[in-house]
Formats: structure tokens, C-alpha cells, sequence
């Protein structure tokens, strides 16, 4: 799957963007919201599972890997896209650099993607285990060595990128994109690319959840003979689950969207679109795409209550940090006069209402 355009995919267009601006301006506020919602996000994910020691699980971790690609992913694509559309596909750094950009940048991009393909992978065996095999935590002590491994691989995989692409001229403009010289080579290898890193994962990632979940209407936790603690254990693997899946399915429907409308664009099916109606497909598509750099956050808040309550927090001190800070300064300048008992007091209680005000 790729987070941009190829050669194919403009060989339609010869109409400048310019002459569908407001769509161009729709899509720059769009993409530019995105960017904003993914990098902040994702950051906040990261420094979620790193603050708090109850989600340092070897899912979490998987979590967070998939959050530090998703800011880097982000800070990829969305400055493409945003020169695509606004400088009409113009790229704007010539030279060594300039070449050296286009091909780091669209690589960074494709890496990412992947890596977040592997940690959905790899969460879903460890969601397995978690749930057939409950004593056994085969990831726990590898945790480090899997995340190495996901960037790893995902490097392997996406390294032609750097051969692929580079700076041409089109349309007296350049452009960083793949030469159609060698587009036939490049459409090969995105489909074997994407047969390999995302079509086999998928099914291996759904045979496993079919499995869980046959797991846990079939079979009674082993290793546990409290009745209570297997309907606990039991029920934390069932709301861990609807997490994982939610997860995994939001991602593939991203990809799928796109990478669907992708191939039916280079297979010649939107040929007899106008130029301003495949902008706007495309643009939609890779909207759709880019919202699995977003949701997550959102997921996690809806499913997981410790997610929440580090965020409620986070916004308690952020948003209130001034007020309780005068309070208090003031309660102990009043203290020094001899109201200290009394004012400590009306301090207290005012802080009390502040967070009460929070958590509504």
C-alpha cells in the first residue's frame, strides 16, 4: 500500500489543480486538521504507556510502537500531500538534497505503514496467548527484540523505495515521483510488496482472532480454579480483545479503502472521470488512509479506563494548573496574617470544586 501517488496515477491529469482551488482549500484544511490530531495523538499514547506503570504490557508496548510509526507517518505524508495538491505536484527542493529528501520522505512514509501492519501482527498473537495460553507470556522478555524486529523487517521490505523513487520533470516542473520509465518494474513490486507485508498478514491476523474468539466461548481458562477469577480474567481478555480488533479492523479498512481505489485508478477504471472528480477521489482516499494515523487515540479512550483517567488528568493540570497555583499562593500569603487554620480550609474546598469541575 502506499501513502502517496505513482507514476499511473497522474499520467490523466494534465489540468492544473488551480482550477478547482476550493477543493484544493478544502483539502489542505482536511489533511492539515489530520496532521495536527496525528502528531498530538500519537504523542500522547507514547507518554501515556511510558508514565503509567499499569499499561507497561507487552500490548501497550506493540501500542506504542504503532504510535511512534503514526507520528513519523505523519510527519511524512501530510507535507507531501499538502505540496502535491497546493504546488501542483511541484517539489520544492532541488539538488542532492532535494533527490535525497524524495526518496527518505516516501520510504519514511512506506515504513511506517508497515511497521504498524507488524505490530497488528504481533498483537494479535500475543492477544492468543493471553487467552489460550495464560501462564505462558512468550513476548514479555522479547518485547524489545519484536519492536526491533517490526522496523527491521519493515525496512527490508520497503528499501527499494530508494531506487524507485526520484525527482523528474513533467510538465517542465519537477516532481518526486516514480519515472514512468520504470513504472511497469515499480507496479510489480507494489503488488508483490503488498501480497507479502499486508494481504498475507491480514488473513494470518484474522485466522487468530477467529481463533480467540472460539477460545473464549469454547474453553474455560486453564491454570485458574477460582470461579471468580476466571470470569475476571475472562472478562479482561474480552474487552482487551474488543480493543485489538477494533484496532486492526479501523486500520485495515483504511488501507483497503485506499489501496481498493488505488488499483482500480491505475488499472485505467477512472479513466473517464474528469480531472477535478479523480482530484477529489483520490484526495478522499487518502483522507480515509490518514485517518488511521488518528483514531487510535480515541479507540484506546473509549475501551481502556486507565487511558482515560492519564488523559482527565492531563487535562486537570493543563487546564487548571493556574487556578489551583493562585489558591494556593494566595492561601499562604493569608496564612502569614493568622488565618492559616481557616484559610487552608476555604483552599482545600476550592480545590475539591476545581476537580469536581474536571471530571464532569
Amino acid at each position: 500500500m502506499e501513502f502517496h501517488e505513482n507514476s499511473n496515477s497522474t499520467n490523466s491529469s494534465s489540468t492544473s489543480f488551480s482550477l478547482y482551488s476550493d477543493n484544493i482549500l478544502i483539502f489542505t484544511v482536511v489533511f492539515s486538521i489530520q496532521f495536527v490530531f496525528a502528531v498530538v495523538e500519537n504523542l500522547l499514547i507514547v507518554w501515556i504507556v511510558y508514565k503509567d506503570k499499569r499499561l507497561k504490557t507487552t500490548t501497550n508496548y506493540l501500542v506504542a510502537n504503532m504510535a511512534v510509526s503514526d507520528v513519523l507517518a505523519a510527519v511524512c505524508v501530510f507535507p507531501l500531500r499538502l505540496i502535491w495538491i497546493n504546488f501542483d505536484k511541484k517539489w520544492l527542493v532541488g539538488g542532492i538534497i532535494g533527490q535525497l529528501l524524495c526518496k527518505l520522505s516516501n520510504f519514511t512514509a512506506e515504513l511506517s505503514l508497515t511497521v504498524s501492519v507488524y505490530s497488528c501482527f504481533f498483537i494479535a498473537i500475543d492477544r492468543y496467548y493471553a487467552v489460550a495460553h495464560p501462564i505462558k507470556k512468550p513476548f514479555q522478555p522479547k518485547i524489545k527484540f519484536i519492536i526491533a524486529l517490526t522496523w527491521i523487517l519493515s525496512s527490508f521490505f520497503k528499501a527499494p523505495i530508494f531506487y524507485f523513487y526520484d525527482i523528474i520533470v513533467e510538465d517542465n516542473q519537477k516532481i518526486c515521483l516514480v519515472s514512468s520509465n520504470i513504472s511497469s518494474s515499480f507496479s510489480v513490486y507494489f503488488y508483490v510488496n503488498n501480497v507479502l507485508t499486508f494481504g498475507v498478514t491480514i488473513i494470518v491476523v484474522t485466522i487468530i482472532y477467529v481463533l480467540i474468539v472460539y477460545k473464549l466461548h469454547k474453553h474455560k481458562v486453564p491454570g485458574f480454579q477460582n470461579n471468580s477469577t476466571i470470569r475476571r480474567k475472562e472478562l479482561q481478555n474480552r474487552k482487551v480483545l474488543k480493543l485489538s480488533v477494533t484496532i486492526v479492523a479501523l486500520f485495515y479498512i483504511s488501507w483497503g479503502s485506499r489501496s481498493i481505489i488505488a488499483i482500480l485508478n491505475d488499472t485505467g477504471n477512472f479513466d473517464h472521470l474528469s480531472q477535478e472528480a479523480n482530484f477529489n477521489l483520490m484526495s478522499i482516499s487518502f483522507f480515509m488512509l490518514y485517518m488511521s494515523l488518528v483514531y487510535n487515540f480515541f479507540v484506546y479512550l473509549f475501551f481502556n479506563s486507565v487511558y482515560r483517567q492519564n488523559f482527565k488528568d492531563m487535562i486537570t493540570k493543563c487546564c487548571f494548573s493556574d487556578t489551583i497555583s493562585n489558591i494556593m499562593e494566595y492561601s499562604l500569603r493569608q496564612s502569614s496574617s493568622g488565618n492559616r487554620e481557616k484559610v487552608s480550609e476555604s483552599g482545600v474546598v476550592q480545590m475539591k470544586n476545581i476537580q469536581e469541575r474536571c471530571s464532569i
